[in-house]
This record gives C-alpha cells, structure tokens and sequence, in this order.
C-alpha cells in the first residue's frame, strides 16, 4: 500500500487562535514541525512548533512536549530560547510558540570552520554553561544537550549569542517517580554520559556536564569523542573506552578540565556544578588574554648596550684612570642594592588587571540586562503586573513567574499606585526599595559588589505597567586569582567604600581606572604590589675594590720604575 502523507497541521496565511499568522513551514522534525508566524497586531515574528498527528496519542511524547513548553517558558535567561505562548490546534494538537532565531545551528558553524578556536569554543560553552546553571537552579535537567540544540545569532555588536533549545526530555528534579518511564535510555548517543545508559534511573545535572564537555571537545576539534554506525559499539565505548586526545594544540589547563573533569566516567570524577564549569573556563579565557599581552610586554624589555670603547691615553693615566672607574662602580652597585624598586612591569600588569575587571563587570551588566529584558517581555509578567500583590503571589508560588537565581533580589512595583511593591524575592517588607532613576547601579554593601538593574514593564496593551529590578552579587575571586601572581590583594574604589579583591599585604600602592561607560562615578582598581629586593651584590663590590687596588698598584709600580729611570 501507498503510504498517506500526513496534512500539514497549519496552512499559510491562516490565522491560529486569532492574533498568529502563519507564513511558511521552516523545518519538519521527528517530534514536531516549526513555522514561521507573524503577530497580526505587533507584526512580531515568531516560530510556532506544533506535535505531530501520529503522536499525539502517546503520552510519554506529549509529556516530552509540554516539559518543553515549561523549561522555555519559566527559565528567562538570555541564552535559553524564549517561549512566550501555547496552545492548542482546532485538531486538538498542541502548540508552542517560541521567539524567531535567525542565524545558524551550531553543529553547521562547528563543521563549516573545521572546528573553531579556542578562544571561540571557550566563548560559547561559557554561554552554554550559564544557561544550563539556571535550568539546574530551577531543577530542571536537560539530558539531550548536542551541537543541534544550540543555536547561534547576532544580537547588536556581540557575535555568537548562544540559545539552548528543544528541552523536550528534560527531567524536572521535583517530578514523582510515575512521572517518567523508569529504565528508560534517552538521549542523543554521542553525548550521552556514561551513567544515562548504565544507570538512567539516577541521572542528574552531572549528565549535562559531560555533555557540555562532548559539545566543548566537538567545537576544537570537529569531530565527536565517539562515533560508530553500531550503537552497541558506541554505546559500550561511551562506557568503557577513554575519549581520544585532540588532535589540536590546547591550554593544559583546557586539556585537564576537558579530559580529567569533565568527560570522567563516574559523575563523582567530574566537576559537579556548571558554575564550577563556567569559573573554569573564564579562568582560561583570562590566562589566554594574559599570555598574549604578556607577548608584547617581552618585545619591550630594555636591551643592555655594549660597554664602550677604551679612551687611548698616555700609559702613566691609564692605570689610575681605570681604577677610580671600578670604584666609582663599585659605589653604584652598593647604591643600588639599598634600594628595593617597583617590578618594571608593575603598571602594565595592574592596568591589564583593570581592564579585566572592566570586562567582566560590563559582561555581567549585559547579561543582567538582557536575563530583564527577556523577563519584562514575557506575557505572564505583562498581565501580572496589572493585578494585585496576592494573585502576583500566586503564581510565583506556582513557579509561573518568576524564579530568581542563588542571592539575587527581584522586585516588582507597579506604576499608578504610588509604586506599591506587588512581590519581592526573597521576601522582606522593611528592606528599601531596589527600584531607581539609575537603570544600572553598582554598590557595595559589606565586603561584596551588588549589581541593580531595572527596566520598565508594559501592560498587555502596550501602557506602562511597572518596573522591574534585580540585584545580585558579583564574584571577584576569579580577579582575586589573576592578581595573586603579582600582587598582594587590591581594592575596587569609586562606590561608597572599597570593596577588597583578596587578602591584602605590604607594597607599594598601584592604581589604575577601570574603563566601563553608564556608572555614575569612576572606578579604579588599586592594588598592593611587592617591591623587588635585587640580589646580594656583596662579593661584586668587594671584587671591585680589589681590582680598584691591583690598579693602583700597578700604577704605583710603573710610577716607581719612572722615578728609577729619570
């Protein structure tokens, strides 16, 4: 018989639910088809994915479809895809309607260079380990993260923005057992972590880990660390063989993360925490920088110059002559051995200190800003903010809100009441408000630098709602290590105190200004940095005056035989 093929869930040009506008099919996968839609009122493009016909009877499959529609839609964060709604079909099948991504898959881009540079790959799976630290804080576990679930685009100046995508069989941590099929292998095979074929009744976020650390190995070196056309084969070498060495030149400190930390068999080897992972890769990317300044530093060093030529003079002067020179060096070489002195390269290094500073915080500025824009833009939080304090109470204990991540404070006020406060994370009546005529502030309080952020909130139909804010700590040890090689602590100064950036010790005193545009008042970075003592140059010196003397003898001699001879 002739196989029947299946109608097509949307036609062009038909209108779903009223407000969405169908344009084209973009892509027809093996859970869903994706198509281009357009807002009929805010002509905003978007990607509808709707479940096949055929599976729509299975429950597992539309579970898996529905977790997807969850993951995208609580998490908010600027590298996860974005859902804004869903839905269901006149068939009955249901819909999810994502944010339209133009750009590329990154397995394409990973193929299309031959595998990208170190510096590039560092650069997206910091990304991607960020986006899965908010689905692990949310306990959501993703378990298929692969090169096709990554895509790429272009927002405003910064190139390869990464977006996770297709959370569909990702296991939310608080789920009762019967809700997933126990024994189960899921997965893409190449990426799996040994533990989701021997034992994937006990996964965890350790899964996605190992995963990221397939994705991170595919980057450098286009290829995967196992591939057979067996899946027994691979599936056993996934559990028993060790993945093979790059065939690329790496950091070592890459090469150990990689192989010892991340790819380990056991889960109890590998590092435990993406944020452990996204430490270990800005430590990298930052001693990368560091050895490229560290190259121009070398092409600068001062060149000693040859010691002149002799002076002719008469044969009686020459002796005396070259004995007050070795004096006179001698003195110099006493002088100088009194007098400990700053490292040549000090100021250099303090200002490249800076300048990392400077970047970090205006990377976190960014992603602050974006993690709001995404929140502010989400339908729920636009209704929300109409409302009153207890329903907006209500669905933040549903989880349908908002979800702020570990010590940051997220406040919501509402324009028109005298901005009465509807919600604040974690809870606190008395604390002052975090809401500001300064879109983005840096402060400290304590020891630690916080970081606001707020931004406007519309109502559903396009009036001003309300602000948002959100105000988390920044961590500095990963400055604090890069200052340890070379200084004994420092202070951020420029907010109402110094923030401390590592223990501090004895040294001269270094400055320099932390260049990031937006702040109401300059920073500097200052830091404590040792004096060199030179080495002992005791037995220079002693040797000095003893050739001194051997040349006042011999003048004293030939002045004798003079005498002798006249």
């Amino acid at each position: 018989m002739t196989a029947v093929p299946a109608v097509p869930a949307f036609q062009p040009d038909e209108v779903v639910e009223g407000r969405y506008r169908i344009l084209r099919m973009l892509a027809d996968g093996g859970m869903g088809t994706v198509y281009l839609a357009e807002h009929v009122l805010i002509k905003r493009r978007l990607a509808i994915k709707v479940l096949h016909a055929e599976l729509a009877g299975d429950r597992a499959m539309v579970q898996r479809f529905m977790n997807e529609a969850s993951a995208a839609g609580t998490l908010g964060h600027p590298h996860i895809v974005e859902s804004t709604d869903m839905g269901f079909t006149p068939g009955g099948l249901p819909f999810i309607v994502f944010e339209y991504l133009e750009g590329c898959v990154l397995t394409e881009e990973v193929y299309r260079t031959g595998g990208m540079p170190v510096r590039r790959a560092l650069q997206i799976a910091s990304q991607i380990a960020s986006a899965l630290q908010a689905a692990h804080d949310a306990r959501i576990v993703h378990l298929d993260l692969k090169s096709d679930n990554v895509f790429l685009i272009d927002r405003g100046a910064a190139l390869d923005h990464a977006k996770v995508l297709d959370f569909g069989i990702a296991r939310f941590m608080e789920a009762t057992p019967d809700k997933t099929q126990r024994g189960l292998i899921m997965g893409t095979p190449e990426f799996m972590a040994p533990e989701q074929i021997t034992a994937p009744d006990r996964v965890d976020a350790r899964a996605d880990i190992y995963a990221l650390g397939v994705l991170l190995y595919e980057m450098i070196a286009a290829r995967r660390p196992y591939a057979h056309d067996d899946p027994r084969v691979l599936l056993h070498r996934i559990v028993h063989v060790a993945p093979p060495p790059l065939d690329k030149p790496v950091p070592a400190a890459l090469e150990h993360l990689l192989f010892d930390r991340m790819l380990a068999k056991s889960p109890d080897d590998r590092i435990q925490t993406m944020q452990e992972v996204e430490a270990a890769l800005e430590t990298i990317m930052i001693e990368l920088r560091a050895e490229s300044s560290g190259a121009i530093r070398l092409a600068t060093r001062p060149v000693e110059l040859p010691p002149p030529a002799p002076v002719r003079r008469k044969p009686r002067l020459v002796w005396p002559v070259a004995a007050i020179m070795v004096g006179l060096t001698s003195g110099a070489l006493g002088y100088a051995e009194s007098d400990p002195a700053l490292p040549g390269d000090a100021a250099a290094l303090i200002a490249r200190d800076a300048d990392t500073v400077a970047a970090m915080l205006d990377g976190e500025i960014r992603a602050a800003r974006a993690r709001l824009e995404a929140l502010t833009s989400a339908p729920m939080l636009r209704a929300a903010v109409e409302t009153d304090a207890a329903t907006v109470a209500d669905m933040v204990s549903d989880g349908q809100l908002i979800k702020p991540r570990a010590g940051e404070t997220i406040e919501l006020v509402q324009a028109g009441r005298r901005h009465a406060r509807l919600l604040r994370l974690p809870a606190d009546a008395d604390a002052p408000s975090l809401i500001t005529d300064t879109p983005t502030r840096l402060a400290a309080y304590g020891s630690q630098l916080v970081l606001t952020v707020t931004a406007p909130v519309a109502t559903q139909r396009g009036a001003p709602g309300g602000t948002l804010a959100s105000a988390a700590p920044i961590d500095l040890s990963l400055v604090a290590r890069q200052l340890a090689g070379h200084a004994r602590g420092a202070q951020l100064r420029g907010l109402a105190h110094p923030i401390p950036i590592g223990p501090t010790g004895d040294g001269a005193e270094l400055s320099a200004p932390v260049k990031l545009d937006g702040l109401a008042a300059p920073l500097t970075l200052a830091a404590r940095v040792p004096l060199v003592v030179p080495h002992s140059l005791g037995p220079v010196r002693t040797a000095s005056l003893a050739i001194a003397g051997l040349l006042l003898a011999i003048y004293a001699a030939g002045w004798m035989r003079y005498r002798r001879a006249a």
